[in-house]
């Protein structure tokens, strides 16, 4: 485990907080990550989070209800009033691909997530950034599959190299939304499939289940009448 863990676990203090006019214990020098895992950058977030052993305070948000657009002290968390967000003490920060760089920094994390090596983060910079520009449409789904068959993973094991980094979380979390509707991408692209399997594997099961809990239970209750 990292020194960066252990130092946090020793100096974890909680107080009371008053959020939504109710009192929250907190921690003092916790990181809070407000979220909705049926959000796919939210889930891209929390798979770091998880896989990393950072230790935070969860605070989930109801999208579906209106809650991270209805609550006031949100907005001065996030101004677009979109999740993921996250706060460290005074520190807030919205935009995912912000948020994981910001933690592999800060948490000195190993060097595959986020290479210091300017070529290998340029690579992963390059995928975070074509990414931000996906549209979910039909013809761009294709596109976007040709695109990491072909050319992002194409003789690699992950979009950055040998090992996993944060812009294999992000991609991941596409295919995964479709999960809810019964979709499989993989049909076609074996490469893909693979990669699934192998981002999986990297993160652990348990961890990828669990930010997943959401997908599986609008999946297994066909929300979507697809199945």
């Amino acid at each position: 485990m990292r020194a960066q863990t252990l130092l946090a676990r020793f100096f974890y203090t909680l107080h009371f907080q008053f959020w939504r006019g109710r009192v929250v214990l907190r921690a003092m020098t916790s990181l809070t990550f407000f979220h909705d895992f049926l959000s796919q950058p939210a889930r891209a977030v929390g798979l770091l989070l998880g896989a990393a052993k950072i230790e935070h305070v969860k605070h989930p948000l109801k999208v579906t209800e209106g809650e991270h657009k209805k609550d006031e002290e949100y907005g001065n968390v996030c101004p677009t009033r979109e999740v993921p967000a996250i706060c460290d003490g005074d520190f807030c920060l919205f935009e995912s691909s912000s948020i994981l760089k910001y933690l592999v920094r800060k948490y000195n994390l190993p060097e595959h997530w986020y290479p210091s090596d300017v070529q290998r983060q340029a690579k992963i910079d390059e995928y975070l950034g074509w990414h931000d520009k996906l549209k979910e449409l039909e013809g761009v789904q294709k596109r976007s599959k040709d695109m990491l068959e072909n050319y992002f993973l194409k003789d690699k094991k992950f979009i950055g190299g040998d090992e996993i980094c944060i812009a294999d979380l992000q991609a991941i979390c596409e295919f995964t939304q479709f999960w809810m509707m019964h979709i499989d991408h993989c049909e076609g692209y074996p490469r893909i499939a693979q990669w699934i399997k192998d981002v999986q594997a990297a993160i652990g099961q348990e961890i990828f289940d669990e930010v997943h809990v959401a997908v599986y239970s609008m999946r297994d209750q066909n929300m979507f009448g697809t199945k």
